[in-house]
């Protein structure tokens, strides 16, 4: 139709019409614009979030180029985002070698299934050191499904990888430890249960360790054992300080420290390890023990050192007045033996053989007191009859010259005592010879035994008696202050009484202590009275 064909109407109604489709393209053009501005107000608020984030954020094109690259990246790999955006290849030289095939691997299948990636990878930064990134990307697609390129960012993990490391180090060498340990290691909960326990509680319980995990006290040890450690347990964590107790469990012995583990100010768990001492406890006590022997082999040597400083005084003292006297009368023998008479020869040589008597006993004494420290013998029935007998008759001068009245029983009537005849003997000698020197004027000295009764404890058919034998004497006798004195070693009765040597009552005392037997004195202190020096043996 031509225009001139159309009426007015018609031209009016396209004019409308023509004009309403340019208001409609005047709007659409104005939303246009609204939205480009949008997008590059977007674009620009973005980019100053990228531009300022901690994070290496970036777009790739489908082509795999930079298109951005926020300037984190030369803090994470000490390359320039323009370097990233110049060089396409640049991602692959500075990805770790040996996580360069997963990373593109991963990559290939992120693209190809369209969706987000995310895994974690080494770089080596210019300067050598390495770094660890997380990496996460995601596709950007259009309305139409198509692959416009890719957004994401990458993370420095460095740190937080180096930390995972030395805790899995850590946990490594703690697993180590807790199965080589040689020493008893537990951790427990706030219910005393334990969550931890090192292998080798495997051979002192006899049960695997991840049996016992979890189980109280009352189900791994005896009642009251597990009572006493449930107590200590809970003490450690109601107070919050450490203990330390010793234990004993199938014959061994445990010292165990417990100290709690705090959590936000108070105990949440229980920890502590435990020694076998069993050992070094039987150690300290053979030491102590030892300690003890070696302190009573010190206090005997002090008082053998104390005797042998006695003994030497003592017998350089018991010496010296006969040697003195034997010097002084064979000098007067040589020196006046021309004027002498036979009368008064005769006097000085009796005087002389009575002076080396004396010397003679003294050094036998010496000789019979070393014998009885050294020699050990079998005790055997006495005929303690016949061993007095032959006592008087040793000392027969020594009576004789002091007018001693020797009173014995029958000799039927002695009682048969177990001992070593030579040296009962000699214990005879000493008391009778004592009486003679300091009983009364003149001596009267009895002599007498008596039969103990045995202790309760002994059984029926058993001995267990003692015969005690004594020599009873009509001196002056003795204060108890004397009597203590008497058989302290090598105390010399002329301490007491002006004369004698003090080596015969320590004899008889050495000679008693070897053969089971007690010595004994009685006396009132009371002039006439006299005293009893007893001697005891066990009975036959």
């Amino acid at each position: 139709m031509k225009d001139t064909d159309r009426t007015p109407e018609q031209l009016i109604q396209e004019l409308e019409m023509l004009r309403a489709r340019m208001t409609e393209l005047e709007q659409v053009e104005a939303e246009r614009k609204r939205a480009e501005a949008a997008l590059r107000s977007a674009e620009a608020k973005y980019r100053i979030v990228a531009d300022n984030t901690y994070d290496w954020e970036f777009w790739i094109s489908p082509q795999g180029q930079f298109i951005y690259s926020s300037p984190s990246c030369e803090r994470i790999t000490g390359h320039t985002a323009a370097e990233f955006e110049a060089e396409p290849d640049l991602p692959a030289r500075i990805i770790h070698p040996d996580d360069l095939a997963l990373f593109t691997a991963h990559v290939r299948e992120s693209i190809a299934k369209q969706v987000p990636s995310y895994l974690t990878f080494r770089i080596t930064r210019p300067d050598g050191d390495e770094r660890w990134v997380e990496h996460f990307c995601r596709p950007i697609l259009d309305s139409d499904g198509r692959h416009l390129g890719c957004r994401g960012s990458n993370r420095d993990i460095t740190k937080r990888k180096r930390i995972e490391a030395s805790l899995e180090e850590s946990e490594e060498i703690f697993k180590l430890f807790m199965e080589h340990s040689p020493i008893y290691v537990f951790f427990k909960d706030e219910k005393t249960r334990g969550i931890r326990l090192s292998k080798n509680y495997e051979k002192m319980l006899g049960r695997p360790v991840h049996e016992m995990l979890g189980r109280t006290m009352d189900e791994l040890f005896p009642s009251e054992l597990a009572k006493s450690m449930t107590e200590d347990d809970l003490k450690v964590l109601r107070d919050g300080t450490p203990i330390e107790v010793v234990e004993e469990l199938n014959g061994r012995i445990y010292t165990t420290t417990k100290f709690p583990i705090i959590k936000q100010g108070k105990p949440s768990l229980l920890a502590g390890f435990t020694i076998d001492i069993t050992e070094r406890d039987r150690a300290e006590k053979e030491l102590q023990q030892r300690n003890l022997e070696l302190a009573s082999l010190n206090a005997e040597l002090q008082v053998r050192n104390e005797e042998l400083d006695a003994f030497a005084h003592t017998v350089a003292h018991d010496l010296k007045n006969p040697v003195g006297v034997v010097v002084v009368y064979a000098e007067t023998l040589v020196e006046e033996d021309a004027t002498l008479s036979d009368d008064e020869r005769q006097e000085l040589l009796q005087v002389i053989a009575r002076t080396g008597r004396k010397m003679d006993n003294i050094i036998e004494e010496l000789l019979l007191l070393a014998q009885v420290r050294k020699t050990q013998v079998e005790k055997r029935p006495l005929d303690m009859a016949e061993i007095v007998a032959q006592v008087l008759q040793r000392l027969a001068d020594m009576i004789k010259q002091s007018q001693a009245e020797i009173v014995l029983p029958l000799a039927s009537t002695w009682p048969v005592a177990l001992g070593y005849a030579p040296w009962i003997e000699q214990v005879w000698v000493n008391y009778i010879s004592n009486a003679c020197e300091y009983g009364g004027h003149p001596p009267r000295i009895e002599l007498g035994a008596d039969l103990l009764p045995p202790p309760p404890q002994v059984g029926k058919g058993g001995s267990g008696g003692m015969i005690c034998f004594w020599v009873r004497d009509n001196g002056p006798g003795l204060t108890p202050e004397q009597q203590a004195m008497l058989f302290t070693p090598f105390t010399r009765l002329d301490q007491l009484r002006a004369k004698g040597h003090g080596l015969g009552l320590s004899i008889v005392q050495r000679i008693m202590e070897k053969l089971d037997g007690q010595i004994g004195v009685e006396s009132a202190g009371v002039p006439g009275d006299g005293s009893t020096f007893s001697f005891t043996l066990p009975a036959a």
